[in-house]
């Protein structure tokens, strides 16, 4: 039997009827469509008058089925291979065996399960017409997360200072609407954290880098800023980072022959308080080393060292920072939380990377905005390798 699964087999018309639009409307439109195709409204239409089968009365099987009551979708039963579901309820529907589904008049399935593949095959035994629905990737949860915070959404559209910085932000949810991050393509730019003229050429500059990383940071500041500073704080948590971090910066001063005490190296990560915490160690991408436990499922993070973090507001007492740059691998809101006095304070300038978590997409921008409402805000995107990343908030005065 062949599966009906629809999947994006237009691209080059989604392209060009949504990408080049730049009006806020087109998100709705575009997420109706999303959710039709990923969904598989499609053939849930085709086979309305059958009766409509979820298998997996799990998780990802009881989502599909709220969806589809919203959408007025009728499902019959839920299907399961789990003898222990069988013949109880779940939102007043009734599980049935695999079994069972064979006395059924006009049955459609729809799988939702991790465990796809072994029910396809137990569906194609059966010789039912079936659809497959790919929850695995968790793109359902990311369309769900757009629409549930469209008005914060748009909160941050209307923020946005420039006609660039809106496109930019769109592509980006238009992008994870439709799960095809290759559209970003289209805004992608370099002079990552210096793509503002706001933000180059301060010779008095006082600058905090927080993830520092090996000292490329430092490097394109102050390449971009023709090597006129006043003071660098450059907070790094990975050891072997730091060095590489301390060595670099160490010889700058030395070729420049600045004071060592120009750039301050701190081994430490920056959060909300002062306080230890677990580092999570990404051996092959030392880059994606983060303190941000969720993230540890999805990179090859094997070691973990107990690294000690401090609250800029705590660390920088008194001191009038002028440019704030921030990539902490999802830490960004926590760091800003420990930052809320001296960013009130100071008003420095912000680049602060909003691309580790969907939500710094709305969270980050409105609360810099409640702390500092003079702050003017754009966004530009920056990867040019994982388009996902890369995406970068600057604010202001």
């Amino acid at each position: 039997m062949e599966n009906d699964r629809k999947v994006f087999n237009n691209v080059n018309y989604i392209k060009m009827k949504y990408f080049k639009r730049e009006d806020w409307t087109c998100l709705q439109e575009l997420i109706d469509l999303s959710e039709r195709i990923f969904y598989d409204f499609e053939s849930i239409d085709k086979n309305i008058e059958n009766e409509i089968i979820i298998f997996g009365a799990g998780s990802a099987g009881q989502k599909l089925y709220q969806l589809y009551n919203k959408n007025n979708i009728t499902v019959r039963y839920f299907c399961d291979n789990d003898k222990s579901k069988h013949n109880i309820k779940i939102d007043g529907v009734s599980v049935i065996s695999p079994e069972q589904l064979v006395q059924l008049s006009h049955p459609f399935i729809i799988i939702a399960s991790t465990y796809w593949l072994e029910i396809e095959k137990q569906v194609i035994e059966l010789g039912l017409p079936y659809s497959i629905i790919d929850i695995d990737q968790g793109f359902g949860e990311k369309l769900n997360d757009i629409k549930e915070n469209l008005e914060k959404l748009y909160e941050v559209y209307s923020l946005l200072n420039d006609d660039r910085s809106r496109f930019v932000f769109l592509t980006r949810l238009k992008a994870i609407i439709i799960n095809a991050e290759e559209y970003l393509n289209l805004v992608s730019e370099g002079n990552e954290y210096w793509a503002l003229p706001q933000f180059v050429n301060n010779p008095n500059e006082i600058f905090v880098d927080a993830g520092a990383f090996n000292g490329d940071t430092v490097d394109s500041f102050l390449y971009n800023n023709g090597g006129n500073f006043k003071k660098i704080y450059a907070f790094e948590p990975n050891h072997e980072q730091f060095e590489n971090l301390r060595n670099k910066t160490n010889y700058f001063m030395r070729c420049s022959k600045l004071p060592l005490s120009s750039i301050e190296c701190i081994q430490a990560g920056v959060g909300e308080r002062d306080e230890t915490l677990s580092f999570y160690k990404n051996e092959g991408v030392p880059a994606g080393s983060t303190f941000y436990k969720d993230f540890t499922k999805f990179s090859s993070c094997n070691m973990i060292e107990n690294i000690r973090i401090y609250a800029l507001d705590s660390y920088l007492k008194d001191i009038p920072i002028t440019l704030l740059k921030a990539d902490v691998e999802g830490f960004e809101l926590a760091m800003l939380k420990g930052a809320q006095d001296i960013i009130c304070k100071e008003r420095p300038r912000l680049a602060i990377a909003i691309y580790h978590k969907q939500e710094d997409l709305w969270e980050i921008p409105l609360f810099i905005k409640k702390l500092v409402p003079e702050y003017k805000m754009a966004i530009r995107h920056h990867g040019t390798i994982h388009y996902w990343f890369e995406t970068v908030l600057y604010c202001w005065i």
